[in-house]
């Protein structure tokens, strides 16, 4: 939303701004006092041995019989940004694994494989980079990258005759 000289709210479009810049408002001032305001009542949300109303009411609401986790999650995972989320979500996949298989992760030997789709991108952190293939996104942007995966190709679906194929 931008404001013109006679103080008319229009929307606003600008495909150069970052996902980051697009994801508050792109400068719009009730986002950025909603931003202030949450910043000011929470000095800090990670949540090592620390909680706030609003998560707890959120995870309540996530597990709860008419949630998306009913039946098979029995705890909330919050994380911070989405490549640190990925990041985890692999971790605890692998953990989990370990456990119902009887492994020790550390005696592993880098066998594990985690399936991603090709041409994906997870995020900037080298573990997030590690599952994707090697693209403008991660090749040559780490000394460490190594591209780790069983990479598959998006399925195309259509229509034929009125029933859906892949």
């Amino acid at each position: 939303i931008t404001v013109d000289s006679d103080g008319d709210r229009k929307p606003l479009f600008d495909a150069c701004a970052s996902w980051w810049t697009q994801g508050v408002g792109h400068g719009e001032s009730s986002m950025a006092l909603a931003a202030a305001a949450a910043a000011g009542r929470y000095g800090h949300v990670i949540f090592p041995d620390t909680v706030n109303d609003p998560a707890v009411s959120l995870a309540e609401r996530l597990l709860s019989s008419k949630g998306p986790g009913h039946n098979w999650a029995s705890r909330v995972f919050y994380s911070d940004d989405g490549s640190t989320a990925i990041e985890v979500g692999i971790k605890m996949a692998m953990k989990q694994y370990a456990i119902l298989h009887g492994k020790n992760l550390a005696d592993n030997n880098g066998n594990l494989v985690v399936l991603a789709q090709e041409d994906c991108y997870h995020g900037d952190t080298l573990g997030c980079m590690d599952v994707a293939v090697p693209s403008v996104y991660n090749e040559g942007q780490h000394p460490w990258y190594q591209p780790r995966g069983l990479f598959l190709e998006t399925p195309t679906l259509g229509f034929v005759e009125g029933t859906c194929k892949i």
